[in-house]
């Protein structure tokens, strides 16, 4: 890897309160995972905004965590980072908005399965020949009515 010494940088910068600022430091958290995001390491962003939560940035870095967690299809580890800031930031308007797109899409999600059958109802074939058996009612043998032997 040919950033590793800028990713060293950054990875000092943001945790070490004693020379940075909670906003510096969250920038570089951010900057760090959207690193980890472009070279296709979402696993490794998730890690450094972590990190950067244990060291006093919050409420910037649990947004930044989920949308990584919603971009990855991981609903309820996003909900869980929105719940989060409204926990230390009751009136975040961005983690209010967040929060009700998200529920609004894993409604939607819910609502597009049941309606489109979904992927635990396996789909009918259809056929060019037709069935003529499916046209005809079906007949009840005399000794299944009332008038034969079994009623």
């Amino acid at each position: 890897i040919q950033n590793v010494g800028v990713v060293r940088i950054l990875c000092v910068n943001f945790t070490d309160k004693s020379t940075q600022t909670h906003t510096q430091g969250s920038d570089a958290a951010t900057s760090l995972a959207e690193y980890h995001i472009a070279t296709n390491a979402p696993e490794d962003a998730i890690a450094v905004l972590k990190c950067a939560i244990k060291h006093g940035h919050r409420e910037s870095i649990h947004i930044k965590l989920a949308s990584i967690y919603r971009s990855m299809g991981k609903f309820s580890e996003a909900l869980s980072q929105y719940h989060a800031v409204l926990g230390i930031s009751p009136h975040s308007r961005e983690a209010t908005t967040g929060l009700q797109d998200l529920e609004n899409l894993i409604k939607q999600q819910k609502y597009n399965a049941l309606h489109t059958g979904g992927s635990s109802r396996p789909k009918r074939r259809s056929s060019s020949r037709s069935n003529n058996n499916m046209s005809k009612p079906i007949q009840t043998p005399p000794s299944m009515t009332r008038s034969g032997s079994l009623f």
